[in-house]
C-alpha cells in the first residue's frame, strides 16, 4: 500500500517547533530575568533609601549625645570648680531659724557640711533680708546719711583683713566725706577669715552676691588703705553709661604708675557687675583681680572706664594713700628634684626662676570663674564704727587651687 505523503506545513512545524519553543523559553527567561532585576533595583532603591534616612537619624542622635555629653562635662567641671557634689550643700543656719536674736548683737552662723562647714553659694532672698535686717539694727547713722534725688542707693564694700589701725582711720573719715555729698549709703566690711591666703575679689563677689535683692543699686569697691580728700571732693556717683566709674586711675591714684591701672576704688552698678560675672576667683594673694577684670570689661564691651572729670594737680591731692608693708606675692618656685612649692616672696625680691602665680597664661584673661563659682559662709555680723562688718570664710578647691593655702 503507498505511504500517504506528509504535508509541508507539517514538515515545518515538526522542525520549527522545538525552536520556536526554545526561542520562547529563552524569551520568558528573559522577561523574568528582567522583572527579577527590576524588582531588585526597586528594593535595593528602597533599602537604600532606608538606609540614608537611618543614617541621618543616627547622624543626628549622635549629635545630641555629643550635646548632652558637652553639657554633662561641663556641668561636671563646674562642680569640680566649685567644690560641690549635688546633694552636699547644707543650708547655713540664719537668724529666722534661731541663730539670733534682738538682744544680741552678733549672728553666728556655724553648721555642718561640706569639709566640716557650712557651705551654700548665696544669695538667698530670704537669709539675705534677714542679714539686711541684722545690718539695719547696727547701721541706722550711717544709712540715713542723706537721700540721692533720683533714687540710687550706695552699698560701700571694703575688703578687710588684719589692717584694723587703717579700717579705723579710714571709716569715720569716709562716712564724714560721703554724708556730706548727700550720699544715700551703707558700709560694709568684708573680713575674711584666716584659713585660706587673701582673695579681694571673692570677697567683693560674696558681698555683692549677699546685698543680691535689696534696693542698693550701685556698689563702690573701696580700699581700706585709701581715703577721699575734702579738698579732691571726688564724686561716689552712680554710673551713668555703660563702663563702671573707676575713681583712681593713674594720675589720680596716689600710687599708680602705669595708664591701665585699675587698682583702688571702682564704683559698678548692679547691671556692670553681673554682665561680666563678677571677680575671678582664683587670685589668692596679692593682686591682679583688678587686671582680670579690666580684661572681662574689654571683651564684654564696657572699657574704658569712665573716670572723674577732674584737673590733675598732684597725686596726693585728691586721695591718701596711708602706707603699710607691701603684700608679698605668691609664687611657683621648682626645687631641685623637680618638684614644686608655693611661697610667699616680698614682690620687690628678685625672681629667681619663680613664677607668679597669678599672672601665669590662662590665669588673667580667664573668665569662667566669678559670681557664679564664688563659694562662702558667713560667719558672723557685727557693728564696726556706724559700718557693718561681715566675717566671712571662703571656700577653695584645694586639689585643684593649690595656692589658696
Amino acid at each position: 500500500m503507498p505511504r500517504r505523503a506528509v504535508p509541508v506545513k507539517t514538515w515545518t512545524l515538526l522542525l520549527l517547533g522545538p525552536s520556536v519553543l526554545f526561542l520562547l523559553f529563552l524569551r520568558a527567561q528573559q522577561v523574568s530575568w528582567r522583572a527579577k532585576r527590576l524588582a531588585a533595583d526597586i528594593h535595593s532603591a528602597e533599602l537604600e533609601e532606608r538606609i540614608s534616612h537611618l543614617s541621618r537619624q543616627v547622624h543626628q542622635q549622635s549629635e545630641q549625645v555629643s550635646e548632652l555629653t558637652q553639657k554633662l562635662q561641663l556641668t561636671q567641671k563646674l562642680q569640680e570648680k566649685r567644690g560641690l557634689q549635688e546633694g552636699r550643700a547644707v543650708p547655713v543656719a540664719d537668724c529666722s531659724q534661731g541663730g539670733c536674736s534682738e538682744a544680741m548683737d552678733r549672728c553666728s552662723m556655724d553648721a555642718g557640711g561640706l569639709d566640716g562647714f557650712a557651705w551654700r553659694r548665696l544669695p538667698l532672698r530670704t537669709v539675705s533680708a534677714t542679714l539686711l535686717d541684722t545690718a539695719g539694727r547696727f547701721n541706722a547713722t550711717a544709712t540715713a546719711g542723706g537721700f540721692d534725688p533720683k533714687g540710687h542707693k550706695l552699698a560701700v564694700l571694703v575688703p578687710y583683713r588684719d589692717r584694723p589701725a587703717q579700717l579705723d582711720a579710714m571709716l569715720p573719715a569716709l562716712h564724714a566725706f560721703l554724708q556730706k555729698q548727700g550720699r544715700h549709703f551703707t558700709t560694709f566690711i568684708l573680713e575674711q577669715t584666716p584659713e585660706l591666703r587673701f582673695n579681694r575679689g571673692a570677697l567683693l563677689n560674696a558681698g555683692f552676691l549677699l546685698l543680691s535683692g535689696s534696693d542698693y543699686d550701685y556698689y563702690a569697691f573701696q580700699d581700706v588703705d585709701t581715703v577721699p580728700t575734702e579738698a579732691g571732693n571726688i564724686q561716689y556717683e552712680y554710673p551713668s553709661g555703660a563702663a563702671p566709674l573707676h575713681l583712681t586711675p593713674n594720675g589720680i591714684h596716689p600710687n599708680a604708675r602705669y595708664e591701665d591701672f585699675f587698682g583702688g576704688i571702682v564704683i559698678f552698678t548692679r547691671e556692670q557687675m553681673a554682665a561680666v560675672n563678677g571677680f575671678g576667683v582664683n587670685f589668692w594673694g596679692w593682686g591682679r583681680e583688678d587686671d582680670n577684670m579690666r580684661l572681662r570689661l574689654l571683651a564684654a564691651q564696657r572699657w574704658p572706664a569712665q573716670q572723674p572729670q577732674v584737673q590733675v594737680t598732684r597725686r596726693n591731692f585728691y586721695f591718701k594713700h596711708s602706707r603699710h608693708e607691701k603684700a608679698p606675692e605668691v609664687r611657683l618656685r621648682v626645687r631641685e628634684d623637680g618638684s614644686e612649692e608655693v611661697v610667699e616672696e616680698h614682690p620687690d625680691l628678685p625672681h629667681n626662676g619663680a613664677k607668679i602665680i597669678s599672672s601665669q597664661a590662662g590665669m588673667l584673661d580667664e573668665q569662667y570663674t566669678g559670681l557664679n563659682s564664688t563659694i562662702f559662709a558667713v560667719q558672723s555680723i557685727s557693728p564696726r564704727s556706724e559700718a557693718v562688718m561681715f566675717s566671712i570664710r571662703l571656700y577653695c578647691n584645694h586639689t585643684e587651687v593649690f595656692w589658696c593655702q
